[in-house]
């Protein structure tokens, strides 16, 4: 068992209570959600990314006791895997799983083993009747969050009428795609968007580096993003992410001793090999580890390296739905300095991501985003928006 499971397993109560360390897997259903409303593409984005309210797959475990356990849809094939091999199995322990489902040809991807992963921990939760933030050593369901914007837009004039929006909304932070063809332009939005807004309202850039160039087919070299960093630091840029290609340690190492811009980065990376290697190369601030790639047990693996190097540690944004719903509890139980939102309105929103689920987490008046309270992930699947099991 991982330290994690072994807490949890010492305090859950004997077959004498209504929680039971021994309750097994009893059903894998999978169900596809009503789309009520396909609100199109986002102007600037991968072709893809489209505004849905409705529309998710959403996977669900159910134990002997009872409790149902629900994450992001899996493929197919990982969907079969996990009814051989999991159903009559006990939750615990969960590790004996996880490598079960990450075998090499087991025929479970990454990010579905994530999935499974999570439903597992939100059936622990609501056994023991507590949230996955309190589980995971957490006190505060609130972490300040970040509007996070995809693409670059049409226009930097578009950009900035959106980060104006979501100012107005009550957001105290939002992340920026500094994707365009020229340095000047790159300044000029986070200029117009720091004039736009106020000087308190904390602007972070994502330079999307990490594969070598970003959506928009712009490559940045250590000298652009030296150049960029240091007209960030006049605009008090909170950090410059993924501003060159990942696993480029000499590079990065190079510009974050240049840049007095904090950089970012790791949203990719899956194995721990990689943040040993940022970490001994001094390469970024920042933290950002996807936990829809590396599951939950893994991200608490690479935030205790991360406290070990004094890195910072504010996970990716979990592919939005129930992932956002799993790291936003890792963000509240590890105290993270911000939690990442995908919010683009009108057509991409926050709000509209958790349409499918009662007790979803909220935007706080002052900037916050508070999870319900609840037991496990804290949410539950709206039943009557439930369009087909699979």
């Amino acid at each position: 068992m991982t330290n994690i499971e072994t807490a949890v397993a010492a305090i859950l109560p004997d077959e004498r209570g209504s929680v039971s360390s021994g309750q097994r897997i009893v059903a894998v259903r999978q169900y596809t959600m009503r789309l009520v409303e396909d609100l199109g593409a986002l102007p600037g984005a991968a072709p893809s990314f489209r505004g849905k309210i409705g529309g998710q797959t959403v996977l669900e475990l159910e134990s002997s006791d009872g409790w149902r356990g629900i994450a992001p849809g899996i493929d197919p094939a990982s969907l079969r895997f996990a009814r051989d091999h999991l159903v009559g199995e006990t939750i615990f322990p969960l590790s004996k799983h996880i490598a079960l489902l990450e075998n090499p040809g087991s025929g479970a991807s990454g990010r579905d083993v994530a999935s499974i992963e999570i439903a597992l921990w939100d059936i622990v939760g609501q056994s023991l009747g507590q949230p996955l933030f309190r589980l995971w050593g957490g006190d505060d369901p609130k972490v300040l969050g970040y509007g996070s914007t995809i693409g670059r837009g049409a226009s930097v004039e578009e950009r900035v009428d959106l980060a104006r929006l979501i100012f107005a909304e009550g957001w105290k932070a939002i992340k920026l795609r500094p994707h365009w063809e020229t340095v000047a332009d790159d300044i000029r939005l986070v200029s117009d968007v720091r004039q736009a807004t106020s000087s308190e309202f904390v602007i972070l850039c994502d330079a999307n580096q990490a594969r070598g160039q970003n959506l928009s087919g712009i490559s940045w070299d250590l000298e652009r993003a030296s150049q960029t960093a240091e007209a960030y630091h006049e605009l008090s840029v909170g950090w410059l992410e993924e501003p060159l290609k990942r696993g480029a340690y000499r590079e990065l190492a190079a510009l974050s001793t240049r840049s007095k811009v904090p950089l970012a980065g790791g949203e990719n990376n899956v194995i721990l090999d990689d943040f040993r290697n940022y970490a001994v190369n001094s390469c970024y601030s920042y933290w950002q580890p996807e936990v829809m790639l590396v599951g939950p047990s893994r991200m608490f693996k690479i935030a205790a390296l991360a406290e070990a190097f004094n890195v910072k540690f504010v996970p990716h944004e979990g592919y939005q739905s129930l992932g956002t719903v799993c790291q936003i509890h890792i963000s509240a139980a590890l105290k993270s300095p911000y939690v990442e939102i995908l919010h683009n309105p009108p057509v991409s929103t926050f709000e509209n991501s958790m349409f499918c689920y009662a007790d979803a987490p909220v935007l706080t008046k002052d900037g916050y985003i508070q999870l319900s309270g609840k037991p496990g992930l804290g949410v539950s699947l709206r039943r009557d928006l439930i369009d087909t099991e699979h």
